[in-house]
This record gives C-alpha cells, sequence and structure tokens, in this order.
C-alpha cells in the first residue's frame, strides 16, 4: 500500500553578482579546500541574504544584469541596504521583461 506524505517544498537562496575575486587553494596536503574571496564575493553572499526579505529564491546583482549585455525576464526590485555598501545594491528577480 503506498502512503502518501506531506512534503514542504524545498527553498533555498541563490545570490549572483559580478565582479573581481581571488580564488584558489588553501589549507594543508591534509585538508585543502578551494575558496574564492573579495568584495564581489560577499556582495554575493549579502544578495543571498535578501532573497528570504524578498522572497524569492534567486537574485542577480545590478552589476551582473548590465554585464549579460541582453534581455532577458527579470524584475527590478528597489534599492535595498546591504552591510559594507554605502547607498545599498540594486536586484532583480526573475520575472518581467526589463526594459532598456
Amino acid at each position: 500500500m503506498h502512503r502518501r506524505q506531506n512534503f514542504h517544498p524545498f527553498v533555498f537562496g541563490i545570490g549572483i553578482h559580478t565582479g573581481e575575486v581571488v580564488a584558489g587553494s588553501v589549507g594543508s596536503a591534509n585538508r585543502l579546500e578551494y575558496t574564492v574571496i573579495g568584495d564581489a564575493v560577499n556582495l554575493a553572499s549579502r544578495i543571498e541574504g535578501l532573497t528570504k526579505q524578498f522572497k524569492t529564491d534567486i537574485l542577480i546583482s545590478e552589476a551582473t544584469v548590465n554585464a549579460l549585455k541582453g534581455v532577458y525576464p527579470l524584475t527590478r526590485l528597489r534599492r535595498t541596504k546591504v552591510k559594507g555598501k554605502k547607498g545599498g545594491v540594486v536586484v532583480f528577480k526573475a520575472g518581467k521583461f526589463v526594459h532598456r
């Protein structure tokens, strides 16, 4: 007999930002990890944190949208304060087309 179970939807947050980073392996021979560091990584992390506030899974920075050089189905959201950035950041979520 097959029992139907009620599962909650899987919710995740992804912040996408474009910028320069330093990438490489850190650690010892016993525990080696590949990592990236820099302001762009920190901002991507802050943008990921905004996904809860905007109730969406993926947010994209204005810098990334500008680097895409195309028309994609995105909705511009309001400028939002994030730690470490004066003036805040503008983020986009999947949705309506951006008219340029």
